[in-house]
């Protein structure tokens, strides 16, 4: 893969074809606009100085598996979208890199497994081989994860941030997120319960209690977990 080419050996040609395909995803995005990964990573940002690449890769994982639903609920229409696809979509990208759903069409009668269970499976394989890079590629997986590695590289120097210091400001990230720009155009963007989605700042929106805003960036000791959690800095 070029990306890990680039980052572990440095060479030349892998860095020009992740240049590339950088360059082909911001025309894309520039189309099709943006969505809850960098609302999101915006207030990381904003909030911890978190470089914007980084804390896309912080939360994109989580934002797949609450988009990747079976008729997600929106807000409006934009009539270029004849409706959210992102399973669909999920599930080409992972045929594309290779994976394929072989156990759960066994599991299934051959060609006629379902293919909503064939999609959820290439999903969950998709983010799973996303997560595995990001391992390989040295990209820690929580915020707690990326201060700590600061603080070593900056030999205790650097004020330590805590759970306490993220947990105090929970309420106005989940906020300030849900007003970002990016997420009227996010495939899914208002579930119909905080038990189905790992951001229920997006739930009971018209009135967000402050517990639901806690939820957008982690799970406080006194809310019950769920087994799709978005755990960011844990």
């Amino acid at each position: 893969m070029h990306l890990e080419e680039s980052v572990v050996h440095g060479n030349e040609t892998a860095r020009a074809k992740v240049h590339h395909a950088a360059t082909i995803a911001g025309l894309a995005f520039g189309n099709a606009f943006l969505g809850i990964a960098h609302s999101l990573a915006h207030q990381l940002g904003a909030a911890f100085h978190v470089p914007h690449g980084l804390a896309c890769a912080l939360v994109i994982t989580h934002v797949m598996r609450y988009n990747a639903v079976k008729n997600p609920t929106r807000m409006g229409v934009f009539s270029q979208y004849m409706c959210p696809q992102s399973a669909e979509r999920y599930a080409s990208v992972a045929r594309f890199v290779g994976l394929d759903a072989c156990e759960v069409v066994r599991a299934g009668e051959g060609d006629d497994a379902d293919d909503d269970a064939v999609n959820a499976f290439l999903v969950e394989a998709l983010i799973d081989e996303v997560e595995a890079l990001r391992e390989r590629l040295g990209v820690p997986a929580t915020l707690i994860a990326y201060f700590e590695e600061q603080q070593l590289a900056q030999k205790g120097t650097q004020v330590p941030i805590t759970r306490e210091a993220i947990a105090a400001k929970l309420d106005g990230l989940a906020l300030a997120a849900f007003d970002d720009q990016c997420t009227g155009t996010n495939p899914r963007y208002r579930p119909t319960s905080s038990q189905d989605s790992p951001l229920p700042v997006f739930h009971q929106w018209r009135r967000p209690s402050p517990s639901h805003l806690a939820l957008a960036f982690s799970f406080p000791a006194h809310v019950q977990r769920t087994s799709r959690s978005i755990r960011i800095w844990r």
